[in-house]
């Protein structure tokens, strides 16, 4: 797996809601710690990417569909019999992904004796109650920014409006790489699923489909395509998977920065998107397939 030079290696457990309200993926999932130095630019919360693509699309629309409701039964204070049905805490891959929606909502890596909070702003409203539909998009961009199964332990920056750590003080400037800005919204499922070989989960009442817009700076440092190498990132199969290109980001008349230059934030069809930095310049699906 790999290390950034920023990263202390501490090893941590997911123990989100610590005042036991809820349930704890304790012993179940380990995550990997990232150094918070008080720096300047590239404001955001890191981490590492690293789930199957597979993962994703299984479980992207089961996701929005639990977001929807509150995550805490509020007589048992246990998962919502939503969440126990939907079956994604029983999968490998659901529970990977369940982890990030958890780190995305609601935080608890716990870092220097601190339990940090979620990363996308508003979310963690969901252990009470369901989300909108738009803080609802910002989780799903915030968990599509984890997947990646090329390779492990890519370091990435998540950003944006609606991103918690973009106001509060805490920078990386190590994050000089943008890759791109991602705009998420759910349609209800109806007729055939957009790709047959992994149709949403039967939990799933919607479904995700996520715009994308890389930036100037991924565009000339990749070894390929942009377009090719965010569907090598993202994709589980060759077609449609639910990511649709919009453009080079600078040049896209939809996207517009709303914040200081350069710290990735940007609204896309007047809406808050949720942007990632790197800190390699060629991450590896620049490479081309073989």
């Amino acid at each position: 797996m790999k290390r950034s030079s920023c990263k202390l290696g501490m090893v941590v457990w997911v123990g989100l809601l610590s005042a036991a309200c809820a349930p704890s993926l304790e012993a179940e999932i380990e995550v990997d710690a990232p150094g918070l130095e008080a720096m300047i630019d590239s404001p955001g919360m890191p981490g590492e990417n690293g789930v199957p693509k597979a993962a994703w699309h299984t479980w992207k629309g089961t996701v929005a569909t639990i977001l929807s409701k509150p995550m805490l039964d509020e007589v048992t204070g246990d998962y919502s019999q939503l969440i126990a049905d939907s079956g994604i805490l029983a999968a490998t891959g659901g529970l990977e992904i369940f982890k990030h929606v958890r780190e995305c909502t609601l935080g608890g890596v716990e870092f220097k004796g601190t339990v940090l909070g979620g990363m996308v702003l508003g979310a963690s409203e969901w252990e009470t109650k369901g989300l909108d539909e738009d803080v609802i998009a910002n989780v799903l961009e915030c968990v599509v920014a984890f997947v990646n199964d090329m390779t492990e332990g890519v370091d990435i920056l998540i950003t944006g409006p609606n991103v918690g750590g973009a106001d509060d003080g805490i920078s990386y400037p190590e994050f000089i790489h943008g890759e791109a800005v991602w705009c998420a919204h759910t349609r209800p499922i109806s007729g055939t699923p957009p790709n047959p070989s992994t149709p949403p989960n039967p939990s799933a009442l919607v479904d995700v489909f996520v715009t994308v817009y890389p930036t100037s700076r991924f565009k000339h440092g990749c070894g390929v395509a942009p377009d090719e190498a965010l569907r090598q990132r993202v994709c589980d199969v060759p077609d449609d998977c639910g990511l649709t290109f919009g453009g080079i980001l600078e040049k896209s008349p939809q996207c517009k920065e709303v914040g200081p230059p350069g710290q990735g934030l940007y609204e896309c069809h007047g809406k808050p998107c949720t942007m990632t930095k790197l800190l390699d310049y060629e991450p590896d699906w620049c490479t081309p397939p073989t």
